[in-house]
């Protein structure tokens, strides 16, 4: 909204300009239409002049009722209608007994501004201040700030409305379960939140994401924080599936208070038993790879780790994991097989229900120190480790 004006200021150039002349210039100059795009709401000083002693009675410009004729004026240009915020008014004790102050407060709230719905609310000048050229105006008296005048303890005793305007809450919630999920596991999604409002989201404020279709114990969100409108930001969300097979219907909703403010698409998977992953393999110089130090690991689209096993069998050339944890149905992952010495092996599978079979190329023993590659530190380590010239043999 814009500043409030003085609507006593005169019409004296090039040092005044008067409210009617400055609204004139500002709505031709930026034109109607961006200024209801801009403008929101409308501040206003209804002072009750002339020199801060004017009557609750007084109706019009330079009055407590100012407002209503900065919102009637403002109509006539093609203005929208707008909530109106009351920033400044107030009556000067050193013209106005302080008893009268405090009667003129009383009715102006409860026959003026209270009733006007357009009235969003009334910030009187000023609650504290302790020296010229002010001191006049404050509710709390010169030199002991724990004592207010009459006007504070009258409209402190008036039944108010809680603080609590309306404000537009907008946005969005983007995320995607596109995947049947898998019993006894755990997953990361990225959820993507836009604030298009005016609120600004943020924890502290009351403000969090639920996940329908899912208990509370078996999700968490990271916090908003400080959400701004206009702003994005990227939580994560953590999921838990239990041993229940079945359809999920799932939804992600922002809310406040117990209240929702903001609510995603509803969505449907399945939770699916536990896959088998079987997988071929071969290391060099033996016709077939045999042991039980083998490792596997399972890595997402983003390069997460979701799943390891050490000390996997195999024999034959052939390994088994009978039950693969935290993948999703028909999502790519890529496998990577590890064995002391030998360098690193991987490969891509989509899951499926059921038996999933994998094959790797064959392994080599060139990794002497164990770091995933093959450079010159590995060939100083095998001349310091001779015992290392076994692995070439069958």
């Amino acid at each position: 909204m814009p500043a409030g004006l003085d609507a006593s200021t005169p019409n004296d150039l090039p040092r005044f300009l008067d409210e009617k002349s400055f609204i004139d210039v500002m709505v031709n100059t930026i034109g109607v239409d961006t200024f209801n795009s801009l403008f929101s709401a409308w501040a206003s000083h209804s002072y009750p002049n002339p020199g801060f002693a004017g009557s609750v009675d007084d109706y019009g410009k330079g009055t407590i009722r100012t407002y209503q004729w900065e919102l009637e004026y403002l109509k006539n240009k093609g203005i929208k209608e707008l909530p109106v915020f009351i920033t400044e008014t107030g009556w000067d004790s050193h013209k106005v007994s302080e008893g009268q102050v405090a009667r003129n407060m009383r009715r102006a709230f409860q026959e003026v501004w209270l009733p006007d719905n357009r009235v969003r609310a009334v910030t009187p000048f000023v609650l504290n201040y302790q020296s010229e050229p002010f001191a006049n105006f404050s509710w709390l008296k010169l030199g002991n700030v724990l004592e207010g005048y009459q006007e504070y303890s009258t409209i402190q005793d008036m039944e108010k409305v809680k603080g609590t305007p309306d404000i537009r809450e907008e946005g969005q919630l983007n995320y995607q379960f596109s995947h049947d999920l898998v019993l006894h596991s755990t997953y990361h999604f990225k959820i993507s939140v836009i604030n298009t409002g005016e609120a600004i989201w943020d924890k502290d404020r009351g403000y969090h994401l639920e996940l329908d279709g899912f208990d509370p114990s078996e999700y968490l969100f990271t916090d908003l924080q400080d959400l701004k409108p206009t702003e994005k930001a990227n939580l994560d969300l953590f999921v838990k599936t239990s041993g229940t097979l079945g359809k999920r219907d799932v939804r992600i909703r922002l809310m406040k208070g117990g209240e929702e403010i903001l609510g995603g698409g509803a969505m449907s998977f399945e939770v699916v038993s536990l896959p088998k992953l079987i997988f071929n393999v071969t290391a060099h110089p033996r016709l077939q790879a045999e042991g039980s130090n083998f490792e596997l690991q399972i890595f997402d689209d983003e390069e997460q780790l979701v799943y390891k096993k050490k000390g996997v069998e195999v024999a034959k050339s052939k390994g088994v994991i009978d039950q693969v944890q935290n993948i999703a149905l028909g999502a790519k992952y890529r496998v990577v097989i590890l064995k002391p010495y030998y360098l690193p092996r991987q490969t891509f599978v989509t899951f499926k229900k059921g038996e999933n079979t994998i094959t790797f190329q064959k392994m080599y023993p060139f990794d002497f120190n164990q770091d995933g590659k093959f450079d010159l530190s590995d060939i100083a380590t095998f001349f310091k480790s001779p015992k290392l010239i076994s692995l070439f043999f069958p």
